[in-house]
């Protein structure tokens, strides 16, 4: 007949303070998370059946999955998207990546407002991107729209979009002062443009940079 499995020890992973080893004897049976310990009421004493193995393993699977996401995060701040995606290839199973950011989240470990303050600032220090630029990259990386516009709205509260676009601009036309007036404005406008100003903001720059005006229907006209 087979020896049950007891548990004799329970101790914080070297490698995680927030992860416990369910030891029995010298053998680890799992490493899980220290709200695990409790939710299953594992204790030093008692017997492991088949189900509450089960359960450790699983509890053990997300452990580990926990372990790469903060290594992770150490490496590269992310998005809880893009994290996602980094645990998705590395092979974890959509349920148990879903409990592993759930839990980052609670803790205070994934926050995507955090991430997007991060990223704006990021632009903001570069520059060359409008507000509906910066909030479109927020976006793409899978952040929540009406986050994305806090954090923008947040870092640009006291900002002048069109003084933000006459620092750009300048830094431009270091390139196209050899060109005619009505080529450089067009160039001007069209770069603006993909940086995600609006027409009435590209046009006013360009005009205050090049002299240049633009028609109704936003072609560049160079004043005679």
């Amino acid at each position: 007949m087979t020896e049950p499995t007891i548990i004799t020890n329970i101790v914080a992973s070297p490698k995680e303070p927030s992860l416990r080893r369910i030891q029995s004897g010298r053998r680890t049976l799992a490493v899980i998370h220290h709200h695990d310990v409790e939710e299953l009421h594992l204790d030093i004493g008692i017997t492991i059946d088949a189900d509450l193995s089960d359960q450790l393993q699983v509890r053990h699977r997300q452990s580990q999955l926990r372990l790469k996401a903060i290594r992770s995060l150490s490496r590269t701040a992310a998005t809880r998207h893009q994290l996602a995606q980094r645990l998705h290839r590395g092979g974890g199973s959509q349920d148990d990546i879903e409990h592993v950011l759930n839990q980052l989240t609670q803790e205070g470990l994934l926050d995507d407002l955090q991430a997007a303050r991060q990223l704006v600032a990021e632009s903001l220090r570069r520059g060359g991107l409008s507000q509906a630029a910066m909030i479109d990259r927020l976006l793409r990386r899978g952040i929540d729209e009406s986050i994305a516009r806090r954090a923008v709205d947040e870092a640009t509260e006291n900002r002048d979009e069109l003084e933000d676009a006459m620092e750009i601009g300048v830094k431009m036309m270091r390139s196209l002062r050899q060109h005619p007036t009505d080529v450089a404005a067009r160039r001007l406008a069209g770069r603006l443009a993909r940086r995600g100003f609006t027409l009435e903001i590209v046009e006013k720059t360009v005009s205050q940079l090049t002299g240049a005006t633009a028609d109704s229907d936003g072609t560049i006209d160079a004043d005679a």
